[in-house]
């Protein structure tokens, strides 16, 4: 069994120069040309997307013209008394 004193004497006197391997930030390799496909890449998905969601405004506003006969939205129009 280690004494308190053994213990500290081996914590302190322990070298500083770790054998283990390199920190992940180190190991981490940046490619540029990697990075700016995926940054287009996701800029072109985006506009995809977003191409998308304006085909389904312009249905829903010509299926309400469609059935409605007008341009007004049906969230807008005035109950007939």
């Amino acid at each position: 069994m280690f004494s308190l004193h053994a213990l500290s004497v081996r914590l302190v006197e322990t070298p500083t120069l770790v054998q283990a391997p390199p920190s992940a930030a180190t190991r981490i390799t940046h490619h540029p040309f990697t990075s700016m496909l995926q940054a287009k890449w996701n800029q072109e998905v985006e506009y995809l997307f977003a191409g998308f969601g304006s085909w389904d405004r312009r249905a829903q506003e010509w299926g309400r013209r469609l059935f409605y006969g007008r341009d007004t939205p049906v969230d807008e129009q005035k109950p007939q008394s």
